[in-house]
């Protein structure tokens, strides 16, 4: 298994159904070498990050040209992350510890390093709640005459971006995990060397204090590669397996093999993006195969097999592959072109990208609702559609003193972030409201 993108295995992104899907063979060589990890800005599809021998790189025009000031990790970088709504913050998965960089790969802080032959084997992100991540953490066990392994060893959880982690209690061994909110949902496996191994497939509804046992796609038999959930539908799953393509719309209490047919197992994998239930992109041994509806029909590219890591852009439809040759693009977006979704304004005309947590009572973050009014404004509700919370302007105030201007009104007290990123010259602003705060802010210097 290969660890790339949003969580474990071969990690592909899903486009948004109502942009329709792009070519599944339209891929283009953009960059010969070699990458271990790859992962898009969901907010501005042209900004790219690559791990390579030398550390982490980022592209802001689709991987043309590539920028020298990006902080350097270890060239053991594993797994690159972009946070869905701060978008400026990314995630990696670096030798045995986890790293955050809130200003677009500059520069990296340690988050958790679990200790002496211990790592870190792959990092989830809650796509509704994004500062809630999971951390799985593995262990090297060596065993006479067998050599040494990493085996898995505890699963911990963060609900405030990494600052602090707390374990939880899975029975078995994860092969995947997947969090939408208070669902989360995990592939298991037990035994192993000298017993049999049967697998299984757990849930959780309380944000995985408790797990219980479903139903796992395609059986006990058969070893699950990863199992993903839609962040506007919970209940909505997809996972691979080594028996094929497996869609739930229960939580996992049943299963349907909507991919009957293609070269799909277990190191295939799906990953929705924000907004998309229904096109979805997946990276198998033959090639990437594409489908509109949920996986009812498919189209697919047998000219980029070998695909060892995959991320498709929102809506336009802007994907990346590397292989071991290279790093490939599917399509294209204009430049300074945001992707709305059901948590992001795009305003300005389309270049800026304005996005929302809010802090709950327990701590935790939630991504606002946004809704789009005009070009240039929008607002967001946080606990229901009918309540409005914040109302965003930008406006082009550069014939008066040369900046873009940024305003916004609110109408709750609550604890928020607002960020918004110019997605033609990657700049981002932050402004922050503290709890008991009844706030508006005129910027008129802001980009």
């Amino acid at each position: 298994m290969k660890t790339l993108g949003y969580a474990r295995g071969v990690v592909i992104a899903a486009a948004c159904a109502a942009a329709g899907p792009a070519l599944a063979d339209a891929w283009n060589l953009v960059q010969t070498g070699s990458f271990r990890a790859l992962a898009v800005n969901p907010a501005a599809p042209n900004f790219v990050y690559v791990a390579t021998d030398v550390g982490v790189r980022r592209s802001d025009d689709g991987g043309a040209t590539w920028s020298d000031g990006v902080g350097r990790l270890s060239s053991s970088v594993r797994q690159l992350v972009v946070d869905p709504v701060a978008s400026s913050t990314v995630y990696a998965v670096s030798g045995s510890a986890v790293y955050r960089s809130v200003d677009r790969a500059a520069s990296w802080s340690l988050l958790l390093d679990p200790g002496t032959d211990r790592r870190i084997g792959w990092l989830t992100i809650d796509r509704l709640t994004p500062s809630v991540l999971y951390a799985v953490i593995q262990a090297n066990a060596c065993i006479p005459q067998l050599g040494c392994y990493w085996l898995f060893h505890a699963l911990e959880k963060s609900t405030d971006a990494g600052a602090s982690w707390a374990e939880l209690t899975v029975k078995g061994a994860i092969d995947s995990l997947s969090a939408s909110g208070s669902n989360v949902y995990a592939a298991t496996h037990a035994g192993g060397l000298f017993t049999p191994v049967r697998y299984a497939f757990q849930r959780s509804t309380d944000g995985g204090q408790s797990f219980e046992y479903a139903t796992p796609p395609g059986g006990g038999e058969n070893g699950v590669g990863e199992v993903v959930c839609d962040p506007g539908s919970p209940n909505v799953i997809y996972a691979t397996s080594w028996a094929g393509l497996f869609r739930s719309s229960d939580g996992g209490s049943t299963w349907s093999a909507p991919a009957d047919g293609l070269p799909v197992d277990a190191n295939s994998v799906s990953v929705l993006a924000p907004g998309a239930t229904q096109t979805i992109f997946v990276a198998t041994a033959a090639g990437v195969f594409v489908s509109a509806d949920g996986g009812d029909s498919w189209r697919g590219s047998l000219s980029l097999p070998d695909v060892t890591g995959l991320a498709v852009g929102a809506r336009a439809g802007v994907g990346y592959a590397i292989t071991p040759g290279g790093l490939y693009r599917l399509g294209s977006a204009p430049a300074g072109q945001c992707e709305s979704t059901p948590t992001r304004l795009c305003l300005g005309g389309g270049r800026f990208a304005a996005e929302v947590w809010w802090r709950k009572n327990d701590g935790t973050t939630v991504s606002g609702r946004a809704v789009g009014l005009t070009a240039d404004s929008g607002y967001f509700w946080f606990f229901r559609d009918s309540n409005v919370e914040l109302v965003v302007k930008i406006l082009d105030g550069r014939s008066n003193n040369g900046h873009y201007w940024v305003f916004f009104g609110a109408l709750s007290n609550v604890q928020y972030t607002l960020t918004v990123t110019d997605t033609e010259a990657g700049g981002v602003r932050t402004y922050e409201n503290s709890p008991g705060t009844l706030a508006s802010v005129a910027d008129t210097g802001a980009f």
